[in-house]
């Protein structure tokens, strides 16, 4: 059998007690320090495409081609929860640090964050391709997505807003996760390449909830003040090439390192 994705179990002062490996449509839970299998997860109907621990070792969330996210008691394997709202295959699933919710990307494009308790779904959409990986971040306020699409996207976890879209890899995103200290984000991607990107912005795109359409309007990072306007459409440059020149006389710039050199000139125009 082909195992498609093997993952440790941390939990408090028993480190690396049990592995989780998936194939084909079943789950197995593996006693680390023996090698012994110590049961099997049956339930889905077709290939299972990715598993997680819990953070407390509890609960195993899984995801399926067969559309569903199920939740399983670690300690029996019984199957505790199904839940469905994907309209294809389900790529990546990952628990919230406090266990109390879960997030899941799929072929349809779109995420869907889970109650683990109730079942009740928060759906994410802004993607233009499958979602290959998810992840929340330690404090589980955000969550960042990777998607064949090429992009990142990083996501308020609480009301599904976008936060920010990160663009640099020349082909899909496969793997994506968060710094210890959650100021990081790495991607990996089908471009042979690695990146590692600060979270540190200066504005988020707003978007109208229902459609997900961007108004133009870019926000403070906070939500809370309209900054400026930029056509939709407009490709806008990442938040560490952009500065803030504040409208005071007593400003004062040294543009003397900067790449463009003297023709920085060229690309500004101040409007008193």
């Amino acid at each position: 059998m082909t195992k498609v994705e093997v993952q440790w179990l941390y939990p408090p002062k028993r480190i690396g007690r049990l592995i989780l490996s998936l194939s084909l449509s079943v789950e197995t839970v593996w006693d680390a320090s023996t090698g012994n299998e110590l049961k099997e997860l049956k339930g889905h109907t077709s290939l299972v495409t990715s598993v997680a621990f819990s953070p407390d070792g509890k609960h195993i969330v899984s995801g399926s081609d067969d559309k569903s996210v199920q939740v399983w008691d670690a300690a029996t394997g019984n199957e505790m929860k199904e839940l469905r709202g994907h309209t294809s295959l389900v790529i990546s699933v990952a628990f919230s640090p406090d266990g109390k919710h879960i997030v899941s990307g799929s072929h349809d494009q779109s995420l869907q964050v889970w109650d683990a308790s109730t079942g009740k779904e928060l759906e994410l959409k802004g993607h233009t391709s499958l979602v290959t990986s998810v992840a929340f971040s330690p404090d589980g306020k955000h969550i960042v997505s990777g998607s064949d699409d090429q992009s990142l996207q990083v996501w308020d976890a609480s009301i599904g807003n976008e936060l920010k879209e990160l663009k640099g890899h020349t082909s899909g995103v496969t793997s994506v996760a968060f710094s210890p200290n959650g100021k990081h984000i790495a991607s990996g991607s089908d471009d042979q390449s690695l990146q590692i990107r600060g979270l540190e912005s200066l504005y988020i795109r707003e978007r109208i909830l229902d459609s997900g359409q961007y108004t133009g309007w870019l926000l403070s990072p906070d939500s809370q003040v309209h900054l400026m306007f930029v056509p939709p459409q407009a490709q806008l440059p990442d938040s560490s090439n952009i500065l803030t020149i504040p409208h005071s006389a007593c400003s004062h710039v040294d543009f003397t390192g900067v790449t463009l050199g003297p023709q920085w000139k060229a690309c500004y125009h101040a409007y008193m």
